[in-house]
């Protein structure tokens, strides 16, 4: 919650002309049309300075195209998932189990196996890109992420789409991977997002070197009521206060929120909701102590199981 401070006024003491005085009725309706105006536009402007802070500059007003103006005004619809052009996998893998006589690095034999698991991905006539993050956070409990991209035939069902999908990746799955490897995974539809429609267009992969993705996931109860959870994502997921209160020095660049609709493939622990912030700076000197720090007072907030990721591998 922000509070603003409201200096004290002194009350003004009225002459009798003042207090004798009567408007005419078409003053009124003029009147009172520009008051109501003006102190809309003050309150409104006090409001921005209070809740933004530092980040209340012209780049930061509330437009169409902004973070804050969307976050603020987004109402997902409830047949969005059959308008969605574009299935998104995510598969959030735990601390691969490491022996004591193995004394290789452990980035580099994930990446030796998800090599053969992207190769059979690929395959797919729908693919469209995919990348293998890794969990820079000391308390992580995914060690690494897997994102794939698959384009929608126009012509199959959802359904049919994600059980293509999950049959997929699963196969592909088996060649590198035993039930030894924990594994969250399941097909999304993307519910929001704050990319301009000229971004929307862009892939996923990082801008530069020093990108990285604060990512959060976030488990429901089966009784819960998704349609709201849909409508109020921005409020509950944490997502205000992280465009809000990140700092400027990790440069968010986009932010984009995931349904899980693989409810029926999916096992108990996956994820239902799946919310990617996507920071350009986070890697360069003197921004990742404090990024991890900051990640570290979100943890604090309950908002979902939350990871800062940088990346491993394309394909």
């Amino acid at each position: 919650m922000f509070c603003l401070n409201i200096p004290k006024v002194s009350p003004k003491v009225l002459t009798e002309a003042e207090v004798n005085f009567r408007p005419q009725e078409s003053d009124l309706d003029t009147e009172s049309a520009t008051t109501s105006s003006e102190r809309k536009m003050s309150n409104t402007k006090k409001i921005r300075q209070g809740e933004e802070g530092e980040r209340c500059s012209p780049a930061a007003e509330e437009t169409p195209e902004s973070p804050d103006a969307l976050l603020s005004t987004l109402d997902a619809p409830a047949d969005v998932a059959e308008k969605q052009e574009r299935l998104v996998l995510f598969d959030f893998f735990e601390d691969p189990l490491v022996t004591e006589e193995d004394d290789t690095n452990p980035d580099e034999n994930f990446q030796n196996n998800f090599k053969q698991t992207a190769t059979a991905m690929k395959q797919h006539k729908h693919f469209e890109e995919g990348m293998v993050l890794r969990n820079i956070t000391d308390d992580g409990f995914y060690a690494y992420l897997n994102i794939a991209c698959f384009k929608r035939d126009g012509q199959q069902s959802l359904k049919d789409a994600v059980k293509d999908v999950m049959t997929t990746y699963k196969e592909a799955y088996k060649i590198a991977f035993d039930k030894s490897q924990k594994h969250n995974t399941g097909s999304f539809i993307q519910l929001a997002s704050t990319a301009t429609p000229e971004m929307a267009k862009e892939p996923l992969r990082p801008l530069n070197q020093t990108t990285a993705y604060l990512v959060a996931g976030y488990k429901l109860l089966p009784e819960a009521d998704f349609e709201l959870m849909d409508s109020t994502w921005s409020l509950w997921s944490g997502a205000r206060i992280i465009y809000r209160q990140m700092p400027k020095s990790m440069e968010l660049r986009r932010m984009s929120f995931h349904k899980n609709i693989s409810i029926k493939e999916q096992e108990k622990h996956s994820f239902n909701y799946v919310l990617i912030c996507e920071c350009s700076e986070v890697l360069s000197e003197n921004v990742l102590t404090p990024a991890l720090r900051y990640v570290d007072s979100l943890k604090d907030r309950k908002c979902g199981d939350m990871g800062l990721y940088s990346m491993l591998q394309l394909y």
